[in-house]
């Protein structure tokens, strides 16, 4: 989970952001 925080912070990968933000609110 922690890594996925970090990919959603970083700015290379900003389509993992999106699922980031889907998976936290699933959460």
């Amino acid at each position: 989970m922690n890594l996925k925080f970090n990919n959603h912070h970083q700015p290379n990968h900003p389509h993992h952001k999106h699922l980031n933000h889907k998976q936290k609110q699933l959460t």
